[in-house]
């Protein structure tokens, strides 16, 4: 059995990041604490790779310094490497997979066009299924905020982790706001 395609994905805001996309997908979500070979040995304590979260179809990994130029080569060596045995991956349940997905679902993929139409969002909370966001600017109270939230943002982030997910807009105390409606699903 050959190993999965994948390619890898600089994290802008974040120099010690880097996300593996997986097109094929892998096994489950969480965090992975321990796989086979020198990916295993990377993920150790003590090991190069100090945080490794797997999403449906990515793996998330952090060196602890901004050295992908030296280590790039060998972590995606070992990726590649244990991307043949999916079915070792140690992979545990974890609501760090939920934070980071949606930070990158709103931080990549539409804080610019929110941004573009005079909006600010920003990720407040990520738990056991419930994402909170404040929005600022013409997105405080924007009629479409409600589509924006539900229709986008939940829809990626369940693409992404394969759960249930609720957005909801929040005020800078983090109280529920109902001026922004809700989308019946």
């Amino acid at each position: 059995m050959s190993a999965p395609g994948f390619h890898a994905e600089a994290i802008g805001s974040d120099a010690t990041a880097m996300r593996w996309v997986f097109p094929d997908g892998l096994p489950a979500c969480g965090r992975l604490v321990g796989a086979p070979a020198e990916l295993g040995r990377m993920i150790a304590p003590g090991g190069l790779i100090v945080r490794a979260v797997v999403e449906r179809r990515a793996l998330w990994t952090w060196l602890a310094q901004p050295s992908w130029k030296l280590h790039g080569i060998a972590v995606r060596q070992a990726i590649y490497a244990a991307a043949d045995r999916l079915d070792q991956w140690q992979i545990e349940p974890d609501d760090e997979v939920l934070g980071v997905v949606a930070a990158d679902t709103i931080d990549r993929t539409l804080a610019q066009f929110i941004a573009s139409h005079g909006g600010r969002i920003v990720l407040k909370r990520a738990e056991h299924g419930d994402v909170d966001v404040q929005l600022s600017g013409s997105c405080a109270h924007c009629p479409a905020a409600g589509l924006t939230m539900h229709g986008r943002i939940e829809h990626e982030i369940r693409e992404r982790i394969g759960e249930q997910v609720v957005v909801r807009a929040v005020d800078a105390g983090h109280h529920r706001r109902r001026s922004v409606p809700e989308v019946q699903r």
